[in-house]
């Protein structure tokens, strides 16, 4: 009789061994069952998917490497460049006639200008100056430089037109809004008798 039931927990504890318990129903099923027998559910069979895992002559699918990271790089952008003005290549002045050349021809008005603006920190220096007296440097430097750009693109506009050079020449300033100013430079485009004034030379 205790044979009997050694050989019946034998057999029990194997078949629990090697079955695979419902995740629904929790029933017990024969290890190579695919569905369970009480609910239908499908079983999940772990010991194959190790053993296939583990099996080398089973071929797993290689991960491909993650893409290559480019390499960070600082984009600095480089400093505008400084404007170039032509070199004056014709003649200027401020008054109606050159000494030594004739005008045979004009051209017309030509004319060159700028917008400047006040730096706020330059600005406080300048009523500092006020207050002490003395030549406000930075201001004279900006009309200086606004002065020397309206003047470039006058000569840039004489040029275009052919012109010799550019008489009656006046510079004009005006306040367009708050802490800005305008610098016009204008002039009398000419022709000048080129064979004339080399004779005269």
């Amino acid at each position: 009789m205790n044979s009997e039931n050694e050989k019946i927990e034998g057999e029990t504890s194997t078949k629990s061994d090697h079955s695979i318990i419902c995740p629904q129903c929790k029933d017990p099923n024969p290890s190579n069952a695919s569905f369970c027998k009480k609910c239908g559910s499908k079983l999940q069979q772990p010991e194959k998917a190790n053993t296939q895992q583990n099996d080398p002559s089973v071929k797993q699918k290689a991960t491909p490497p993650p893409p290559p990271i480019p390499p960070v790089t600082s984009q600095v952008k480089p400093p505008p460049p400084k404007p170039t003005y032509p070199k004056r290549e014709i003649l200027v002045t401020n008054t109606e006639t050159i000494v030594g050349n004739e005008i045979v021809e004009v051209l017309g008005l030509v004319q060159g200008n700028t917008v400047r603006a006040k730096h706020i920190g330059k600005d406080i220096v300048a009523q500092l100056k006020n207050i002490v007296g003395g030549e406000v440097t930075d201001y004279t430097r900006l009309f200086s430089e606004a002065r020397e750009v309206a003047i470039s693109r006058m000569i840039e506009n004489a040029i275009s037109v052919g012109a010799d050079a550019v008489v009656n020449v006046r510079l004009v300033s005006s306040m367009i809004s708050q802490g800005m100013s305008e610098l016009l430079a204008y002039g009398t485009a000419v022709k000048l008798d080129k064979e004339k004034n080399e004779a005269n030379k």
